[in-house]
């Protein structure tokens, strides 16, 4: 029954223009901050680790205006999901720093875009299937029968799904080695042994390890990329990375991979997903932070 209703409710969301989408989720996520839910609790830890900077009232209304961006990102991605790749290129309002992009369009190399969990990702990745072949790592979610729309949705642009394991990785190698592109969420927690401990915003975080090998077997070009949420639509912004991500040591690789990270994420923080226990692992002898 719940399984049911949230899929009637995705379908339904779908339906909403794109600012009334927003305004909705603008209203859930500024409830889910008055309530203190377990996700505002995660984003308060989140934020006070890696803005100690900021005074206690600073940290809450990033909090509070993060928590708005989240209920965004929840309303508008039904919508996004189910809207034509036209509808998306009319929405995609502006273009920051093309120019790295289509160079790497323009090389014969394949290309990983690392795409931290900011802005609205899912729009970012049906905007990039239509412009390159893409392959990306998939998790099914945890209600299987959501399995199919979500697949339907992520790639009907034609984007391939690889599972997240041995088979996958091989997938995105023989995906980079034919020149395509393959997206990386490089926030996400690695599995054991696929990681290793890093700054990120000053915090030890244990950090994946998986495009420092992508790069090394593949010989592919990086790219960072985001899609703001803005006003009618979104903003794709794309940086250089930090070139230390060649580096061989992998703590030193996976350092620039959070500086990166960090990087985008400071142009517009209130968009990150700080609800994500993205510190949930620490090193040994490390107290717990949630």
């Amino acid at each position: 029954m719940k399984v049911l209703l949230a899929k009637t409710l995705i379908l339904i969301i779908g339906l909403l223009p794109l600012g009334l989408a927003r305004a909705l989720g603008a209203f859930i996520g500024e409830l889910n901050y008055l309530l203190n839910s377990k996700g505002a609790q995660v984003a308060v830890t989140n934020i006070r680790l890696c803005f100690p900077e900021l005074s206690a009232g600073q940290q809450q209304r990033l909090v509070r205006a993060s928590m708005r961006e989240w209920g965004k990102t929840f309303f508008e991605t039904p919508v996004v999901w189910q809207r034509s790749e036209d509808w998306l290129r009319r929405h995609i309002v502006h273009s920051t720093n093309q120019q790295l992009m289509d160079r790497c369009l323009s090389g014969d190399k394949g290309i990983i875009m690392i795409a931290p969990h900011l802005g609205n990702w899912e729009a970012l990745g049906l905007h990039i299937a239509t412009i390159i072949q893409m392959t990306c790592l998939y998790q099914p979610p945890r209600q299987q029968e959501l399995e199919a729309l979500v697949k339907k949705a992520r790639s009907r642009s034609g984007t391939k799904l690889a599972p997240t394991n041995r088979r996958g990785v091989i997938a995105l190698v023989k995906a980079l080695r034919e020149g395509e592109l393959t997206g990386i969420l490089p926030d996400q927690v690695p599995q054991q042994g696929a990681g290793v401990f890093a700054p990120f915003f000053g915090v030890p975080t244990l950090t994946m390890t998986l495009l420092q090998n992508l790069l090394k077997s593949t010989g592919a070009t990086p790219i960072v990329a985001a899609a703001k949420r803005v006003p009618g639509g979104f903003e794709i912004i794309y940086m250089e990375p930090d070139q230390q991500i060649y580096a061989e040591d992998p703590v030193v690789a996976a350092s620039a991979l959070n500086r990166c990270v960090e990087q985008i994420v400071r142009l517009f923080p209130e968009q990150y997903q700080w609800e994500y226990k993205r510190f949930k692992k620490r090193p040994e002898g490390e107290p717990k932070v949630y």
